[in-house]
């Protein structure tokens, strides 16, 4: 017969091997439109930026040096969750009941640095990025070859429309942009990225062969990403191009997602409450990298 040592153990196994399944399952949308770092560092400077091959004669030697000067930095946080199980039911062989709170605690771990880019998005219009103007801007200050400065635009206020009229013009607007030499930067927008109450339009925008009747300027021009995240600001909508290993937003990862069990006998809470107990728990954050990559509406203007 199985003592209850034997079951918490039996218990630890199958959820910490349901812990990798699902982790490895979880699809997240950050891995595929930020830059991921790896890092075991407690902060990271993002002037490392100006030191990657190209980048100086892409960006310009100004954006080189304000990267070094202001560089943007990110600061990995610990984030956890932890829930109990009575022992009970780990003796009664209930494990059943606990698997989906196993699964879902996972999930919610490995998606939080979707939630910290999205945040990032949504919050664009009002956080700094390196060169001190908000990430989305109007007025982003570019040296220009003959030594004066001009204010570009990487952000807007048309609504999205079902037509790509206003797609149109952002990808438009990105492609135009020149680098501190007078060349054009070749940035051009790979994802657009709504909420729900745009994706409609966006794929209609996008996947529709023909608009009213004529070809389809902008059929695959972008691949389209639906984040539930931006339901909090359903009229914003954003550009990026993801072309590059280099890309708008930066996700530092310290610790990758770990399963933690406090369940042998001798435990604290399996002594006062008879409960075992599951964590899960990583270290990362996410910040800004260049806005030249990224273009953002708040949706708020005139049709």
């Amino acid at each position: 017969m199985l003592t209850n040592a034997d079951k918490l153990h039996a218990a630890n196994r199958a959820f910490r091997a349901l812990f990798v399944q699902t982790l490895v399952a979880t699809v997240t949308i950050y891995n595929k439109l930020s830059t991921v770092i790896t890092d075991p560092a407690e902060e990271i400077d993002f002037g490392f930026m100006a030191e990657l091959p190209g980048v100086r004669e892409w960006i310009g030697d100004r954006v080189v040096q304000n990267l070094k000067r202001n560089g943007m930095t990110v600061r990995a946080k610990p984030f956890e969750l932890t829930i109990g199980v009575p022992m009970k039911d780990i003796a009664n062989d209930r494990l059943n009941i606990v698997k989906p709170r196993i699964m879902d605690g996972t999930q919610a771990l490995a998606k939080h640095p979707d939630k910290l880019f999205n945040d990032l998005l949504m919050e664009g219009f009002n956080r700094p990025c390196y060169d001190g103007q908000y990430f989305f801007d109007t007025d982003h200050p570019v040296l220009q070859p003959d030594g004066t400065t001009v204010s570009v635009s990487n952000m807007g206020t048309a609504p999205f429309d079902p037509q790509g009229i206003a797609l149109a013009a952002a990808l438009a607007q990105m492609g135009s942009l020149m680098s501190e030499a007078g060349e054009p930067l070749e940035v051009g927008g790979t994802v657009l990225v709504v909420g729900p109450a745009l994706a409609d339009a966006a794929r209609r925008a996008v996947k529709s062969s023909t608009i009213e009747g004529s070809s389809n300027p902008n059929q695959d021009i972008v691949e389209v990403v639906v984040s539930r995240r931006l339901a909090k600001y359903p009229k914003r909508w954003f550009v990026l191009d993801c072309s590059r290993e280099i890309r708008p937003i930066v996700v530092q990862i310290k610790q990758a997602p770990q399963f933690i069990a406090k369940d042998q006998e001798t435990d604290e809470a399996m002594f006062m409450r008879k409960q075992a107990v599951y964590g899960f728990d990583g270290e990362h954050n996410a910040a800004y990298g260049l806005w030249q990559l990224a273009w953002g509406s708040t949706g708020e203007g005139e049709s």
